[in-house]
């Protein structure tokens, strides 16, 4: 019977490919959608680590008080910067403002640019620092009527540095800023996002947020653990503040990413899910066609002895072979398809940070399961209907059937492979 089927994928290798090819598009989808989920999951989270590496520690508004009904941070005075900087325990603290899509930029024609999809943060920035999650790439920090972008907003609005620039304030007003700089969060880029940076002060007025902050990270003097400068920061602030390592910032930034990319990776799974559902039915027609065109062989088989359990058996080692193949092929191509996926949407905005693409073990377990599985269960039909044969079909004529399924094939195949395509790229 294993002869017989390898025989069999032999002479039927045309439509056997066709049914590879489409299940090998399902496969790289679901490849990819994890490959390019993951490497991103493990890329942010070393941007994270990169940002906060010199941060021992940071002040806050207390925990269940962090978001405004704006999405900011909620603020607190400025002056316990000077109270945290007092302590021995404390080598550097600076305080700051982020805030969440409230300037813009505003180019030579008038028009607002801005990422299509990432957002624009506002963020108070007074120089490289040991705390500074920002490095400074080119020009200098900005002072009073200054302004700092990241690199790839300064490019798309054709801003240069020393050139006075429009800055759309939360207002609606415009209002003039010379460019003297350009920086970069962290050491993997801004993820897609666009970044105006003013001095405390400037940011400050521009948020209509005159001597307030909504955080200060410090980094510890020589021999004092981030613990015990948590400790020694909390018995000094005021009622509604907390102080936690950097390890929680850390984490709580890596987290933030985390869900954006859960969200991500599901809606590109969703698409493979999609482009998977129409390959079942090139499956299922390319095996109904195969049983249809071999039932005077099948009949043959069941007449010299061979249970329908074995001719069942045929149809799905078949289709065994077509799914172990596709998933190996799709697994692979997983890595194309992730990506083609990080350059398109690169291309639209959403810059992402650079880094290798990264298969895991549960990607390879996942994507061959997912293969065989739709490939057996899409024969499945196919199989049964074969093991039905019954030993006089071998002597009667199945041409015109043949025929028919041979027509009913191409004409779904004509259909379902651009479907799933057009489908698959959304």
């Amino acid at each position: 019977m294993f002869r017989l089927v390898i025989r069999g994928v032999r002479s039927h290798l045309g439509r056997l490919i066709l049914t590879l090819i489409s299940v090998v598009l399902g496969v790289a989808f679901v490849s990819g959608s994890f490959v390019l989920a993951d490497s991103l999951r493990s890329i942010f989270d070393q941007v994270s680590e990169d940002a906060f590496a010199g941060v021992d520690a940071q002040v806050r508004v207390a925990e269940g008080d962090l978001n405004s009904s704006q999405g900011d941070l909620l603020k607190f005075s400025d002056s316990v910067i000077t109270t945290v900087q007092a302590l021995p325990e404390v080598e550097v603290a600076e305080g700051g403002i982020f805030a969440f899509e409230k300037t813009y930029t505003i180019d030579a024609s008038g028009e607002i640019v801005r990422p299509l999809g990432p957002p624009v943060f506002t963020t108070s920035w007074d120089g490289p620092s040991a705390v500074s999650s920002f490095r400074n790439i080119e020009g200098g920090p900005p002072v009073g009527q200054q302004v700092v972008l990241d690199a790839t907003q300064a490019n798309a609005g054709g801003f240069s540095i020393g050139e006075e620039i429009t800055i759309s304030l939360p207002t609606g007003e415009p209002e003039l800023f010379t460019l003297v700089g350009t920086l970069d969060f962290g050491e993997g880029g801004t993820g897609g996002a666009y970044f105006i940076g003013f001095d405390l002060p400037t940011t400050q007025r521009v948020l209509d947020a005159e001597g307030l902050i909504d955080s200060i990270v410090v980094n510890a003097a020589d021999g004092v653990t981030p613990e015990q400068l948590v400790a020694a920061i909390s018995a000094v602030l005021p009622d509604g503040l907390e102080a936690v390592t950097g390890e929680v910032v850390i984490g709580e930034q890596q987290a933030e990413f985390g869900d954006f990319i859960d969200i991500f990776g599901n809606v590109l799974l969703g698409f493979a899910v999609v482009v998977l559902f129409v390959s079942t039915f090139i499956i299922h027609n390319t095996f109904a066609t195969l049983v249809g065109q071999r039932t005077r062989q099948y009949g043959l088989l069941r007449s010299i002895g061979a249970s329908a359990k074995q001719i069942r058996g045929m149809v799905m080692l078949e289709a065994g072979f077509v799914g172990v193949f596709a998933s190996i092929l799709g697994l692979l191509g997983g890595l194309g398809v992730a990506a083609l996926l990080k350059q398109l949407f690169s291309s639209g905005g959403a810059e992402f940070p650079d880094g290798p693409l990264e298969i895991r073990t549960r990607t390879i377990v996942v994507v061959v399961i997912v293969g065989m599985v739709v490939t057996l269960v899409s024969a499945l039909l196919p199989a049964l209907k074969a093991s039905r044969v019954a030993p006089l079909e071998a002597f009667r004529n199945g041409g015109a059937r043949q025929r028919s399924l041979r027509f009913r094939l191409t004409i779904g195949a004509a259909v379902t492979v651009p479907g799933a395509v057009l489908l698959g790229l959304g």
